[in-house]
């Protein structure tokens, strides 16, 4: 599906250095767009934001503005981002580092994310250096842990090994690949190695002690058992010491660095978990607790929460119950110049955008998120990423959803500020004479379909759907003011004026925009 571009780089530091090398030497450098009006992607895995520049994880790449969402550099059709998406990435130091993935279609007809590892730039994405998606070779059956080597299942392919979160400390680069297990690589990724977590049936693991426990979050060829807790889905980094790493077996806290580690689940504590799968998590500096998304994964008495703790793990607090949180931000509300309440902030692949302002007892859904500028509404409730840039007078928030990057710059009072919606469809209408849908073909049974179109002035538009034979199917939107754009939305749900879906097969949709010459355009529909 796609070439990797390998790219050789020098590294100035030896094995175990004390800091992260920032001086990559390049063979090539990469042009790429700017001033683009949106990213590249409506699809927004994660957000890094660091004064005005804004880091993205897309579904095609990564974008990146420096100027606070006013343009945005977009790196999709450069050899290192092509054919693949971003799932995480992190900023250090001057230096952003990038998971990226690709998806194949295997037996059976389903579709299995494979890795394809980190991208890695330190001048905004002017260059990149490409690092390959860490493998085993067949001989890595064991792995030496203080006095004791244990069985190892080899991770030998990329399918399944894919980076769910990418961290760094001040002399190594973490991260989760699921089925690659958690790892760290203190050369900028010439080399790996994997970071032993306890198993399944043990709270507590230190080096000094004598192990047979075998390493593998599966049962294979090489090893007897499988343990969640050997599949890694989230990292934490307060500090060089204390590092924290959420698996589909629970919490793994470490205060030496990643040589000893203390584990806490839904089942071993008094005041536990909600569940044991632990998709992300965040950190709150202005008193120290920690907050994570826990999901269900196998216990009958696990259920989908939020789980933040003061003490550091010891003890665990849940909110929101029931539902399955993706990301959360905690936004510091002022109500004098020395106090301030916190407010929490949840987005959810299902359910969309809450927020608390009680600390968790009570939560209520965002009002509709509609783009008064563009004339774009927000249908999607599918939202994975939140990031906040708070100021003197309030916070910018930057929600991540399938259909498209949200901000809103608001004050001291929830929601009062206007939504912007960054919405990219990969091709322009601004001559006021063009128009096109998309998805097409596309089924109303699993989303609605989008018509593009631009007016250089504004006036009275409106827009009908007729079927092949050019009956009327359904009048959208009849003289409606709509504002000059060259980026105008309206979508239709697939149904008909009875509010029954159309049958499969093609349409057409007239838009007639004051006394200009209407444009026209087809759809097929196919359920």
């Amino acid at each position: 599906m796609k070439k990797i571009i390998l790219i050789m780089f020098l590294l100035s530091t030896a094995l175990y250095s004390q800091s992260v090398p920032m001086d990559y030497s390049l063979s090539a450098s990469r042009v790429f767009k700017t001033q683009d009006a949106s990213p590249n992607s409506n699809v927004i895995d994660d957000i890094v934001i660091v004064g005005d520049t804004i880091f993205l994880a897309t579904g095609n790449g990564v974008s990146i503005s420096t100027d606070d969402g006013e343009s945005w550099n977009n790196f999709g059709d450069i050899p290192e981002f092509e054919g693949v998406y971003g799932s995480r990435l992190t900023y250090k130091n001057g230096v952003l580092y990038v998971g990226v993935w690709h998806s194949e279609e295997i037996l059976g007809g389903s579709e299995e994310p494979f890795g394809d590892g980190i991208r890695i730039t330190s001048d905004l994405g002017n260059t990149w250096t490409s690092i390959d998606q860490p493998v085993d070779t067949m001989a890595d059956s064991t792995i030496v842990y203080g006095v004791s080597t244990l069985r190892a299942l080899p991770t030998t392919v990329t399918g399944q090994n894919f980076i769910l979160d990418i961290e760094t400390t001040s002399n190594a680069i973490w991260i989760a690949a699921r089925a690659g297990g958690l790892r760290r690589s203190f050369d900028n990724g010439q080399t790996w190695e994997r970071v032993v977590l306890p198993p399944d049936y043990l709270d507590y693991i230190h080096p000094d002690s004598s192990y047979t426990f075998q390493l593998s979050g599966v049962e294979g060829s090489f090893v007897s058992e499988g343990n969640l807790n050997h599949i890694p889905f989230s990292i934490l980094v307060i500090d060089d010491n204390n590092i924290y790493v959420g698996t589909a077996g629970g919490i793994n806290r470490t205060t030496d660095g990643g040589s000893s580690w203390t584990k806490f689940n839904h089942t071993n504590q008094n005041n536990p978990i909600s569940a044991n799968h632990v998709w992300s998590m965040s950190y709150d500096e202005t008193d120290g607790s920690i907050w994570a998304c826990t999901w269900k994964a196998e216990g009958d008495t696990e259920f989908n929460a939020i789980s933040t703790s003061n003490d550091s793990g010891a003890n665990w607090t849940t909110f929101f119950q029931g539902t399955k949180t993706e990301d959360i931000a905690l936004r510091h509300v002022y109500t004098s110049p020395t106090e301030s309440s916190r407010e929490i902030i949840s987005v959810n692949r299902d359910d969309g955008l809450f927020r608390s302002s009680d600390g968790g007892y009570t939560w209520t859904k965002a009002p509709t998120i509609y783009d008064y500028v563009t004339r774009i509404e927000l249908k999607t409730e599918s939202m994975f990423s939140i990031e906040l840039k708070e100021n003197a007078f309030g916070a910018d928030i930057y929600i991540g959803s399938n259909e498209g990057l949200v901000r809103m710059q608001e004050g001291n009072i929830p929601w009062d500020g206007d939504w912007r919606i960054y919405f990219t469809t990969g091709e322009s209408t601004e001559q006021g004479t063009e128009t096109f849908a998309f998805p097409n073909p596309f089924s109303p049974l699993q989303r609605n379909v989008s018509i593009k179109y631009s007016l250089t002035t504004d006036m009275d538009v409106t827009i009908r759907v007729f079927d092949f034979g050019m009956n009327l199917t359904r009048t959208l939107i009849q003289n409606a003011p709509r504002f000059a754009s060259s980026e105008i939305i309206q979508r239709w749900d697939g149904r008909d004026e009875s509010g029954s879906y159309v049958a499969n097969g093609v349409y057409f949709y007239r838009i007639d925009k004051g006394s200009d010459e209407p444009i026209f355009g087809k759809i097929l529909v196919v359920k």
